[in-house]
């Protein structure tokens, strides 16, 4: 008898353990991005992994030779930052954006997509974003303030990343 008890103490726990660690690993944002044609980086990329403890992942690029080699940056956010991230994702600027933003300007030669996921309980949220061009003469048409916005706090996240979901963020991420 003491035996099964036991045993029943320890799937218990086993199963609490295991809901307050997937708890702690819950997935708030990522970002995808593809890239073909004449994009730099060719192919698919985490752009950016987020999750509720604060861990913050994303791809980067080193020259190897005469070839790229891609790894995992790890980063870490504070309760604070992921509180105010977490606002801002919930946020009624945020549920209010488009689940597709095309391109103002058609590219000829290549096609980079970004697709930013937003995990939550009531309703996931996607949005891609094809050949993004803040430059383009165009753009206030085409993106909203509330999607520069996110864009903005992705770029910032991703701290000393080699590449981005354009040239120079600096030029149209501002806030």
């Amino acid at each position: 008898m003491k035996g099964i008890f036991a045993v029943m103490v320890l799937v218990l726990l086993s199963v609490s353990l295991g809901t307050a660690q997937n708890k702690s690993k819950a997935l708030l944002l990522e970002a995808q991005m593809l890239g073909v044609g004449m994009a730099s980086p060719q192919g698919k990329h985490l752009y950016l992994r987020v999750y509720s403890d604060g861990r913050v992942e994303y791809e980067d690029e080193r020259i190897k030779g005469p070839v790229l080699d891609y790894f995992v940056r790890r980063a870490k956010l504070s309760a604070a930052e992921v509180k105010a991230l977490s606002g801002h994702l919930n946020g009624p600027v945020v549920r209010t954006l488009a689940k597709e933003y095309p391109a103002p300007d058609p590219p000829m030669d290549h096609a980079i997509d970004l697709t930013v996921s937003i995990t939550r309980a009531d309703q996931p949220q996607t949005i891609l974003i094809r050949n993004f061009s803040p430059a383009s003469p165009r753009a206030s048409e085409a993106y909203p303030p509330g999607l520069i916005q996110l864009l903005c706090k992705i770029e910032r996240l991703r701290k000393g990343a080699s590449f981005g979901v354009t040239a120079d963020a600096t030029e149209w991420c501002r806030q």
